[in-house]
């Protein structure tokens, strides 16, 4: 069942499947009070009326298709009528304002037919000819005033229909420029059966011509993709068929999905991929992967003239695609990482089935007196990790953000390699509160990762102003030290306390100060953050130890959260105030001596003269006055 706003829609196999799932649920609306409005019932059909601004169809031939409805099409071919009649007719000048209307009503169609988006760039450069530094057709001139290029509509021609391949498949390729070469291979799969190639890979190796050898490499590279789908479309391998295209060119992959560019010649050859796209029936991902990974596959020696690398050795196609694999089923030592640093260290990933119910924070239920299943949820605090693969991360995110605002105390946690970002990325970043991105390198995400791992934390909504801590100046600065420290690809970001190390500012507020003026003091930021945030080499002029060892050394045990919570808050207020005793160049000055005495120890080859607070083990008591401070630290917020 899908849910827009107030209205509901029942999806199911059959027509009397579909009917049952009605009948239960607008009886167990009614049995909690919410009203169902039967006039607005319409019957079970496959070919239903519109509804949140599209029509969706299923024709047996054809699958799923999405249309728009038939007043937003005539409304199209009014549109295209009239500015067509206006051409022929030899009229220049155009009613501004009307193209701007006419835009609106064009763009929502192009929502449902995305193959239509490149035609729009005709309406937007008209648009925007006013302002000035623009040739005949709208684009804009470069710097040097240089002649625009002449766009060449190239016509495909009608389709070869003895050649085209009737049964659908699914194609996986991988096409690279490098310099004067250029090379692609390419493997088709049966659509039934994914576990045997129909054939061979089939490969592509070419030099660019004297005319093309002065373009950019975004040309280069997009132009290899388009030259790759019409060779593949000529030999009959895509009709009603599923193409994965993979590239090591951002520019290729941004340019496709926008459907557009602000160059005439990446239009032009995006214009060509669409086109190919509509006569052939095919559903095209271009998809950017990293240079590593193309050298790995084979297909950047193939643009060099090197056949014996990847998949041209007799290795598997499949094997360098991990669309379908979650950053857990390829590193498993990722999760140990989020379980050192999690609230939870016992969380465990959300199954695809568990992402309906428990990540919503339900667990199961049971049925009352009326025989109407009741959920049981879970208590306040828990956290769920989310770890979808790339080709499904736009369904989780998509429930993530509807849990957040169901259950609005609960931690989560997003993991997803950087694949198919594009159908994802904006979700991404509406849901996170912090987001990190990891580089391959570390001991959890090892460099035969290739891609960048995209980690987020969403938090509790808060109930007073702000309600979420998204773009908190704590939470920025906090975001940036991570990515910082998570893109050094060193041992440092095998664990994200060793770089930074900071406070949330529930249980311990800190006072705003005012000037005269009743203005917030000029360097009230800078005060927030030297107090609540530890600064690199503190731990080695500090004895630091983290809560879980405190807890251990005052308690005997672990850390039990949210039980100990509090707990834990008080040591890390503890911590960063002895932090705060110390001044930076103070800090600064201390490291400095210490690196230069164990580079001196290297150098005789004894260990360093350092003491046991920064070698360890450190000493199982408190040592230190630990469980003064925390009472002290209790006793300033509860004293009346």
């Amino acid at each position: 069942m899908f849910t827009f706003v107030d209205d509901e829609r029942v999806t199911g196999a059959t027509e009397e499947l579909m009917w049952q799932v009605g009948h239960t649920v607008g009886g167990k609306q009614a049995y909690l009070g919410i009203q169902d409005a039967a006039r607005k019932v319409g019957p079970c059909s496959q070919t239903p009326r519109a509804w949140a601004g599209a029509v969706v169809h299923v024709v047996p031939d054809l699958g799923v298709c999405v249309l728009t409805s038939e007043e937003k099409l005539l409304k199209l071919k009014h549109i295209v009528g009239k500015y067509l009649e206006l051409v022929l007719s030899g009229e220049e000048e155009l009613n501004h304002k009307d193209l701007i209307s006419d835009r609106g009503i064009l763009v929502y169609v192009t929502r449902a037919y995305p193959g239509m988006v490149p035609y729009l760039k005709g309406f937007h450069l008209t648009i925007e000819m006013w302002r000035g530094n623009r040739d005949a057709e709208g684009w804009k001139l470069p710097a040097k005033a240089l002649e625009a290029a002449v766009i060449q509509d190239n016509d495909l021609g009608p389709m070869d229909e003895d050649a085209a391949d009737a049964s659908p498949c699914v194609l996986y390729g991988f096409a690279d420029a490098s310099g004067k070469g250029l090379g692609s291979t390419v493997q088709g799969y049966p659509t039934r059966a994914l576990v045997e190639s129909s054939s061979n890979p089939r490969f592509g190796v070419g030099v660019w011509g004297r005319d093309d050898e002065a373009e950019s490499s975004n040309f280069c590279e997009l132009a290899n993709l388009v030259l790759t789908v019409e060779e593949e479309a000529a030999a009959g391998h895509l009709t009603r068929s599923e193409f994965f295209l993979f590239t090591d060119n951002s520019t290729a992959e941004s340019a496709f999905y926008k459907g557009s560019s602000t160059s005439p010649k990446l239009h032009a050859l995006i214009l060509r991929l669409r086109k190919l796209e509509l006569r052939y029936g095919l559903i095209l991902h271009i998809i950017h992967v990293s240079g590593k990974r193309m050298i790995a596959q084979g297909t950047d020696g193939c643009s060099r003239g090197v056949l014996l690398e990847g998949v041209m050795a007799g290795k598997d196609m499949l094997s360098f695609v991990d669309l379908g694999k979650s950053a857990l089923e390829r590193s498993p030592t990722l999760l140990l990482w989020i379980q050192s640093w999690c609230l939870n260290s016992s969380v465990q990933p959300l199954s695809p089935e568990d992402r309906y119910e428990r990540g919503h924070g339900i667990l199961g239920g049971t049925h009352d007196k009326h025989n109407v299943w009741i959920p049981d949820h879970e208590p306040a605090g828990q956290t769920h990790l989310w770890a979808p693969s790339p080709a499904a991360a736009d369904a989780a995110l998509e429930e993530l953000l509807k849990a957040s605002h169901k259950r609005t105390d609960t931690f989560h946690i997003v993991v997803i390699p950087c694949l198919l970002t594009p159908r994802w990325r904006r979700l991404f970043h509406k849901a996170a509160d912090c987001c990190v991105t990891v580089a391959p390198g570390s001991k959890f995400w090892p460099t035969d990762m290739f891609e960048p791992l995209w980690v987020a934390v969403i938090l509790p909504y808060y109930r007073h102003s702000p309600r979420q801590l998204g773009r908190a100046p704590l939470m920025v600065d906090m975001g940036r030290k991570l990515h910082r420290l998570c893109s050094e690809r060193d041992a440092n970001a095998g664990h994200p306390r060793r770089g930074t190390y900071s406070v949330t500012q529930d249980l311990f507020p800190l006072a705003v100060l005012h000037d005269d003026s009743a203005s917030e003091w000029v360097r009230q930021r800078k005060r927030a953050s030297r107090l609540n945030s530890a600064c690199d080499g503190a731990y080695a002029v500090i004895p630091f130890q983290c809560e879980l060892c405190w807890s251990r050394n005052l308690t005997g045990a672990d850390l039990q959260l949210p039980r100990d919570l509090r707990f834990q808050q008080c040591i890390r207020r503890a911590n960063l105030d002895a932090f705060a005793g110390k001044a930076k160049t103070t800090i600064a000055s201390h490291v400095r001596g210490l690196k230069r005495l164990v580079g001196l120890s290297l150098v005789l080859r004894k260990p360093p003269s350092v003491s046991q607070t920064l070698r360890g083990p450190m000493p199982v008591d408190d040592t230190v006055g630990m469980s003064l401070a925390i009472e002290m630290l209790m006793y300033s917020i509860s004293v009346e």
